[in-house]
């Protein structure tokens, strides 16, 4: 899965999310009640292979735009 805003792209790629972006402010994930699971201000990984099978939202603010992505972990 690929979202691509101009020059942010966010792939979600087996257990890991990834922001192809210079200048990343934020990557928030959320579970579907809302709560912010992981929150990091440079990160351009996240290793989401300890999150328990389900939906989640994940949100990249980088490069002056963002993107909202939702994933389903399967397993």
């Amino acid at each position: 899965d690929e979202i691509n805003n101009d020059a942010l792209a966010v792939k979600i790629i087996c257990n890991e999310i990834v922001v192809n972006a210079a200048d990343v402010k934020a990557v928030d994930v959320f579970d579907m009640a809302g709560h912010c699971i992981y929150h990091s201000n440079d990160a351009k990984s996240v290793n989401i292979a300890n999150l328990s099978a389900g939906v989640y939202v994940v949100k990249v603010m980088a490069d002056g735009k963002f993107v909202v992505k939702q994933f389903i972990k399967k397993w």
